[in-house]
């Protein structure tokens, strides 16, 4: 199933998804959804994938290939992208039973080659590929999380920030929705070291703190000046370590 998310960032590109595996209903692994790889030719690039987890690692293998080709030198990302993935929906029709629904796979895929601007491009179940400009959310628990980018998002973030609020929504539809959970893995482009795992669930809760803050604590006569005054403090310190991230020069893709 899947939750996974993409975000344009004013920095770079966020990408994560969650690490839940399911077959008809049943949880039964934890394991990654996500490719990170390098290629000569087009950089960096990071790829999160919801469907069937076997066409899901098919997918990975497949664009690992195609973009380490010098062969493909001369095509740019999408139609490389879009080549591979006709494969394999024609993989899909050939060895499916007629007589069941078709397995599919949706991608979020992401590349960056210095100097250029990142790029992030959706794959629908249809085999479809469309430029994200903003963002873009996939899997059974994107309900979830869209209905919280709607009040959170308004304009674009800095990676640091959008960090935050894409673990908020993660974590909230890991919460409600149908066979997500599992850590949540993070990527960013331009690359950071290495693909991080986290527990979502402490970032959660500092957001939920920001917001029951201004909705609720503001409005409770009950609650003392003094402990108001603790909390607000709190909330202060976080909103200005991420001011400060946000006032620091930012790379320039201008090729």
């Amino acid at each position: 199933m899947t939750i996974a998310v993409g975000m344009v960032c004013t920095d770079g590109l966020l990408i994560c998804a969650d690490t839940r595996q399911t077959v008809e209903g049943e949880c039964v692994w934890e394991d990654t959804k996500m490719l990170k790889g390098a290629s000569s030719q087009f950089g960096d690039y990071v790829a999160a994938g919801c469907g069937q987890t076997s066409f899901i690692y098919m997918a990975f293998e497949r664009i690992e290939k195609a973009l380490s080709d010098p062969r493909n030198a001369k095509l740019d990302f999408s139609e490389i992208l879009q080549r591979e993935i006709a494969k394999i929906h024609k993989h899909i029709k050939t060895c499916s039973d007629p007589r069941q629904p078709l397995p599919w796979v949706e991608l979020i895929v992401g590349c960056h080659k210095q100097p250029e601007k990142p790029l992030l491009v959706h794959v629908d179940s249809s085999g479809g590929i469309s430029p994200v400009a903003d963002k873009i959310f996939m899997g059974t628990g994107r309900p979830i999380a869209v209905a919280f980018a709607r009040i959170i998002l308004k304009e674009r973030l800095p990676l640091k920030l959008a960090r935050i609020a894409a673990f908020f929504f993660m974590y909230q539809a890991k919460e409600s929705g149908y066979g997500t959970g599992g850590e949540t893995q993070a990527c960013y482009l331009p690359r950071e070291k290495g693909m991080g795992g986290w527990d979502d669930k402490l970032i959660a809760e500092q957001v939920e703190r920001m917001m029951r803050l201004s909705l609720l604590d503001a409005r409770n006569c009950d609650l003392s000046p003094e402990k108001f005054n603790e909390r607000l403090k709190e909330v202060i310190q976080t909103m200005t370590e991420v001011r400060i991230s946000a006032c620091r020069p930012k790379p320039s893709f201008e090729g």
